[in-house]
């Protein structure tokens, strides 16, 4: 493991200057560089009375290892917004396998309650590729078994390649009673993983989680197995809910079992889906969308 950085409410400041990483607390004079060897950081919120923590991306940061932040306490948002009004763009350079930007919760693993994710574009330079179960900007089982998790803002231009990933979270979004917010996001790669998503990867709201999707679109081809243009396969799966809103893709749909909003076997076992305002406009050509 690597890095903690604690600190009671108030905000923590990430900028990246010469290709070096740093970080800013509200207690620290100076900048403090954060060296590869400590990643992935931890950020915890020592706050009693459950104020917010805010980490903050000031500037644009260009990784080249799979760093990425951990939520390890309730009440933390991560802001991209930039001074300039601008979201920062943090980009994945020549990485293999790479996980995604933030994890709250994995697959053994509770996530914290009261998370938000916001103003955030990730990209993927050179031979990136995304991992197992992946997404771009929140990794698998994101906001599992917590509750008022919010992702906002944010996008990605990766493609959307590995098995069972998403272009903005992976598998298993709000699994197990989690409840979890996807606003005003999207994205711009092809979306080619076998179960993938583009907006969310596979399984999204299984085992009785509720995951809310709105304004979203994603535009990359939709050339995998079981894929989605919002959703990979199997959405609200397991007595999951699962409201998807004012969303579209306009990928040309080509894969087996896919669809322009969601993939196969949505709302299997007792899921409850509702899909509104939403439509698809990509040419059909694969098997049994």
């Amino acid at each position: 493991m690597g890095a903690t950085i604690s600190q009671n409410g108030g905000t923590i400041y990430f900028r990246q200057e010469n290709n070096v990483t740093q970080h800013l607390s509200d207690d620290s004079t100076s900048w403090m560089d954060v060296s590869g060897v400590q990643f992935p950081i931890v950020i915890e919120n020592t706050s009693s009375e459950n104020n917010v923590l805010t980490v903050k991306f000031t500037t644009d940061m260009v990784f080249t290892v799979d760093q990425y932040f951990i939520c390890r306490t309730p009440y933390i948002k991560f802001d991209g917004l930039k001074d300039d009004g601008n979201r920062a763009t943090i980009s994945f350079n020549n990485v293999s396998n790479c996980p995604g930007l933030i994890q709250n919760g994995n697959s053994g693993t509770n996530g914290y309650s009261n998370i938000t994710v916001q103003n955030i574009h990730v990209e993927s330079l050179g031979t990136t590729t995304l991992s197992y179960s992946a997404g771009w900007v929140c990794h698998s089982y994101f906001g599992r078994s917590s509750s008022n998790v919010l992702i906002d803002n944010c996008s990605s231009s990766g493609d959307i390649n590995g098995q069972y990933v998403g272009g903005i979270c992976g598998l298993g979004v709000g699994y197990g009673n989690g409840t979890v917010e996807i606003t005003n996001c999207y994205s711009t790669g092809q979306i080619s993983g076998t179960h993938a998503g583009g907006i969310c990867g596979p399984y999204a709201g299984q085992d009785n989680g509720t995951v809310e999707i709105t304004n979203c679109y994603s535009t990359g081809r939709i050339s995998g197995r079981y894929v989605g243009g919002i959703c990979g396969l199997g959405v609200g799966y397991g007595n999951g809910t699962v409201e998807i809103t004012y969303c579209y893709s306009t990928g040309q749909i080509s894969g087996d079992f896919s669809g322009g909003i969601c993939g196969s076997f949505a709302g299997q076992d007792n899921g409850t889906i509702t899909i509104s305002n939403c439509y698809s406009t990509g040419q059909i050509s694969g098997w049994r969308q």
